[in-house]
């Protein structure tokens, strides 16, 4: 698809485009144009938010039910510290959201 810009002309495809020409009367000066749409970057810029959505929710279910929040072992019958991943965890974490997950 060709489309006009300041006269000149700009080839596109899929929304992307791109055209170059002059700026009138004095030959040194011109200009290219380049065209990007705004689908094309959202989901560059949407992974790493997403990725961080997932690792939470994970960690905060793991430790809703008595389970290291890193590596998802159980910590019931090894409260202070992970013995799988070395993670530190609070005894008095692991007894309340273990409560909670009984009721």
């Amino acid at each position: 698809m060709l489309a006009l810009v300041r006269g000149k002309v700009l080839h596109q495809a899929f929304g992307f485009g791109f055209g170059h020409g002059d700026s009138g009367n004095n030959a040194v000066t011109g200009f290219v144009a380049v065209l990007i749409p705004y689908w094309f970057p959202a989901p560059l810029f949407a992974v790493l938010p997403a990725r961080w959505f997932v690792l939470k929710g994970r960690a905060r279910r793991r430790s809703r039910i008595g389970l290291c929040p890193r590596c998802g072992y159980d910590l019931r019958a090894t409260p202070g510290r992970c013995p799988e991943c070395g993670r530190e965890v609070l005894t008095t974490e692991i007894t309340e959201n273990t409560e909670k997950a009984e009721r």
